[in-house]
């Protein structure tokens, strides 16, 4: 073989070998310009408005605190929760939370309840491959045997330019050809990986896509799983560790398997722009479940930022199956930041005596409800659990339920669009905290109690529900307990209800003590509050009751009692602000009534019937109250035997004090005395006698006077 010859396969076989170096390095990428640190400023200054993680994290801790002081503004009115202003300190996110005492006691997942897992800065990296710029020999050596090998060929070709101008046409070919195909390799080997730095942690395993596969490579970027089923690569990730912390870049994995997590392991996306969908017909009972569900606890589990798509729409689910994330049961566990969708079942659940966990901070929505199911938002069965600052739209059945719960703090989550808001508690659940929610067009009932319907002992008590806004729909009941404990204790203060079928209502005939304060209740279709069937030291008192009866039916009442023992209406305020209004006051239903005072009431531009009925059923004490004058008194100067005293009682006074201010007339003592023969429902008779009995006919006495109505 000629020399020039061996020498041309020489070079194409160094060109081609140096272009496929440069590709492959090429595409698994050096820094970008400006280096990591530029690149981190940059990033942080673009998104965050912050140049340093440091600024970031103190930006994060004050919205914390923002967000923890507006949870806690909600507890001015409330006796009970008054000490959560004063116990917040320093950026503590459970610290609002631990003033409620024993509700909260150990109730911190041991490592940190809130991770703000932000991500800082993105970079290209990969181990074991030379950054552009860098001096490396692999290539400086083939580069020198390629200008040798020219520099033979051009003294071998001298005069020759045709041949010449050929050749480096070839080379500079096979040199593209290796660029092309050593990108073509980086691709394939999937060493190209676009990672965050998070501020919180580190990662343990990294599940990223490439193309149609999910691929998840370990801290020292060796391949642990890589397949088009992406459900199974995750799996493999998790079973890959004892704990630790599983990134899932951005993309949509594809599952057409449940994911079960085990103990000490977090999931964290990226964000929303993270997706785990259920594949079409996948038909999966839940995306997320635990390792030994339902018998085995798992603790410690980490899901955060991300969104799980149940798909329900493309799915052939039986009655209990669509959950987004079913843990069964759970304990100090995190549920973070997490976007649910389209959940066929329930979207979040933590079920089977479940404790400790923190539900915060996620979306659940569907594009439709689905009557033939129990579609919650998030169901908890257990204790000491937070369900805090979630968001949800549309659902057939409850946005969030307490069943059999012990201790549970709801605070500031908004409802939209559910049958039912909250069920603050449900058969025997205690000492639930429901505080500072927003519940929009509820279709049956915004907040919600029950029990058992026969087994007494397993009913609500110690439940206190304040300060939430409800603006349901005319069909719903805005708070609406049934068949709580006896004694239940339930407290239903400082709410606002509005545009609801009837505002507060409890039918249930039990012993309840139940108080209801300071609530404002505003434009409902019917009753504003509603009891009936209590006997153990009930107060309504001091709520604001205002355009009741929209529905324009004769029965309808700012408060409408019935069957009570032991019970007491004061202080409250009924008011009607319509130009033609519909509102009527106090109502008494029925005859079975026994220690009920109706004290200081309000009751003003009511259409009729401030009390009905009048006189009030036997066993039921009226006094003092404004627009229903059950004592009224005064002074009237003029007077002569056999006048009138208007007196302004609802009733013909049964009891009236006379004083005669003159102690004499005419030198003879005067005599003034109560005519109850003539008295009748608007005016009072007097006599006025000298001593000896004369009457006296000249208008010249003064007469202080007093009377009561209380037949």
């Amino acid at each position: 073989m000629r020399v020039d010859r061996i020498l041309i396969v020489v070079m194409l076989l160094l060109s081609f070998s140096l272009g496929l170096y440069i590709g492959y390095t090429s595409y698994m990428g050096a820094e970008p310009a400006g280096g990591n640190s530029n690149l981190v400023e940059e990033y942080l200054m673009e998104h965050y408005g912050v140049s340093s993680v440091e600024q970031l994290i103190e930006k994060y801790r004050q919205e914390i605190l923002s967000r923890v002081s507006e949870y806690a503004k909600y507890a001015h009115s409330t006796t009970v929760l008054q000490d959560v202003l004063t116990q917040f300190e320093d950026g503590s996110v459970s610290r609002v939370l631990d003033s409620l005492g024993e509700i909260v006691h150990n109730t911190i997942p041991s490592h940190t309840a809130i991770e703000y897992s932000v991500p800082v800065a993105s970079y290209y990296a990969h181990a074991g491959t030379a950054s552009m710029g860098v001096v490396d020999p692999v290539s400086v050596s083939c580069f020198a045997v390629l200008v040798v090998s020219m520099s033979c060929m051009v003294v071998l070709l001298k005069g020759r330019k045709k041949e010449l101008v050929l050749l480096l046409v070839v080379i500079m070919a096979s040199l593209a050809s290796g660029i092309a195909v050593g990108r073509v390799v980086a691709q394939s080997t999937t060493q190209r990986t676009w990672i965050s730095a998070y501020t919180q942690g580190d990662w343990d395993v990294l599940v990223f896509k490439d193309g149609g596969y999910a691929v998840a490579v370990d801290k020292q970027w060796n391949v642990i799983a890589k397949s088009t089923d992406h459900a199974s690569v995750i799996q493999t990730a998790i079973d890959s560790l004892s704990s630790g912390r599983i990134l899932i870049k951005t993309g949509v994995y594809y599952l057409k398997s449940t994911l079960f997590v085990k103990d000490d392991i977090s999931i964290i996306g990226e964000g929303w722009q993270t997706v785990l969908k259920m594949m079409d017909e996948a038909n999966l009972p839940a995306v997320i479940r635990n390792v030994g569900y339902p018998s085995t606890r798992v603790y410690r589990v980490t899901i955060a930022n991300l969104k799980i798509d149940v798909n329900k729409a493309n799915q052939n689910f039986g009655t209990e199956d669509g959950k987004g994330i079913h843990l069964e049961p759970a304990s100090e566990c995190v549920i973070l930041n997490v976007w649910i969708h389209n959940a066929y079942h329930m979207a979040i659940c933590l079920s089977s005596n479940s404790t400790k966990n923190l539900i915060e901070g996620n979306v659940i929505t569907r594009d439709s409800k689905d009557p033939v199911v129990a579609q919650d938002g998030i169901y908890v069965w257990g204790a000491y659990n937070r369900i805090i600052g979630n968001y949800f739209k549309t659902g057939y059945d409850t946005g969030i339920v307490l069943s059999s719960a012990v201790k549970n703090i709801v605070i500031g989550n908004y409802i939209e669009d559910y049958g039912n808001g909250i069920i603050a508690g449900a058969y025997a659940s205690v000492g639930n905290v429901v505080v500072g929610n927003i519940i929009i067009n509820a279709d049956d009932r915004g907040i919600n109690l029950y029990g058992d319907a026969t087994d007494a002992s397993k009913r609500p008590r110690d439940i206190i529900v304040a300060n939430n806004y409800i603006n349901g729909k005319t069909s719903a009941v805005g708070i609406r307990p049934v068949r709580l404990y006896n004694p239940s204790n339930v407290l239903i203060v400082n709410n606002v209800i509005r545009n609801v079928y009837r505002g507060i209502a409890y039918e249930a005939g039990d012993s309840i003590a139940l108080k209801i304060s300071n609530n404002r209740i505003l434009d409902v279709q019917k009753d504003g509050i509603y009891i009936y069937g209590t006997d153990y030291h009930s107060e309504i008192v001091d709520n604001y009751i205002s355009n009741c009866g929209l529905d324009g039916s004769p029965d309808n009442w700012a408060i409408r009692l019935g069957s009570l023992t032991n019970t007491l209406i004061a202080r409250n305020r009924i008011y009607d602000s319509q130009d033609a209004p519909t509102t009527r006051g106090i109502y008494f239903e029925g005859a079975s009534f026994s220690n009920v005072y109706v004290l200081e009431n309000i009751i003003s531009r009511v259409k009729s019937n401030p009390i009905y009925p009048s006189p009030p059923p036997s066993g039921v004490v009226v006094k003092r109250n404004f627009g229903y004058l059950t004592e009224n008194s005064g002074l009237v100067y003029g007077l002569k035997n056999g006048d009138y005293i208007p007196h302004g009682l609802v009733g013909t006074p049964t009891n009236v004090i006379l004083t005669c201010l003159n102690a004499t007339y005419d030198g003879v003592p005067v005599i003034v005395s109560w005519n109850r023969a003539l008295t009748n429902s608007t005016h009072i008779a007097v006599n006025i006698l000298w001593a000896n009995g004369t009457a006296i006919t000249d208008p010249v006495i003064a007469v202080s006077w007093r009377a009561e109505y209380n037949p």
